[in-house]
């Protein structure tokens, strides 16, 4: 495994789970999901116009979009938490630089 991939995960792991979660799975994915979601579905029912989008993405519809995809999100958050630990623990440590041998020269 190479150095930037370790530090990416170290880095996502450091953060704790819950914060993964909420991060990752529910702001990164789930409301993004829901946004794009909400978009598609009401440019193909109102059309791609941008006053049928407003009034699309401005509706009770879009809440419970965000609401189901950010739960989604808390569920693929977790399991992407899981491997993420998994990986982690897999790592070896790293070799640490020692100068010699480990004894003193004498002067």
């Amino acid at each position: 495994m190479d150095i930037e991939r370790r530090e990416k995960l170290l880095k996502a792991h450091s953060i704790g789970m819950k914060r993964y979660i909420l991060i990752h799975g529910v702001v990164n994915w789930g409301i993004t999901t829901a946004i794009i979601y909400r978009i598609l579905i009401v440019g193909t029912t109102y059309g791609w116009s941008l006053e049928g989008i407003v009034k699309g993405i401005l509706s009770i519809e879009t809440i419970f979009s965000i609401i189901f995809f950010g739960l989604v999100g808390i569920i693929f958050g977790f399991f992407m938490w899981k491997w993420i630990d998994r990986e982690v623990k897999k790592l070896p440590p790293l070799p640490t630089k020692s100068k010699g041998n480990g004894k003193k020269k004498k002067k």
